[in-house]
């Protein structure tokens, strides 16, 4: 199969360079989300050709799910975690399931309308 584009996967470096644009322009991502990713592809990744607003756009939409998951784990009883384990233990399970999960946390977890009420 031929492509002449080739899709490749986030680069670790790029997912912080990401957060880190979400953690320092939280108001921003209060807004239409298209304004934001746009302003991230200028701001972050104006030389990435590789990286469209599309992909920015896609990849904020998969980390939120992910960590959406992951903290619906975190808030649930039950989840596998064992008396005898330790807290160690419980990060490197949310870690598994979202890898930024706490930067993500401290974006989304913070927002009222980003989690459900309990």
């Amino acid at each position: 199969m031929s492509s002449s584009r080739v899709l490749s996967p986030w680069k670790r470096e790029e997912l912080e360079r990401l957060i880190t644009w979400m953690q320092e322009n939280f108001e921003s991502l209060r807004g239409k989300q298209v304004v934001w990713h746009k302003d991230v592809k200028d701001q972050v990744f104006s030389d990435d050709d590789h990286i469209t607003v599309k992909k920015i756009g896609e990849k904020a939409q998969n980390m939120k799910k992910s960590w959406k998951d992951a903290k619906a784990m975190h808030t649930r009883s039950g989840w596998g975690i064992k008396a005898e384990d330790n807290e160690l233990s419980i990060n490197e399970l949310l870690e598994k399931k979202c890898t930024f999960f706490w930067q993500l946390d401290e974006i989304w977890g913070s927002r009222p309308n980003a989690t459900a009420v309990t």
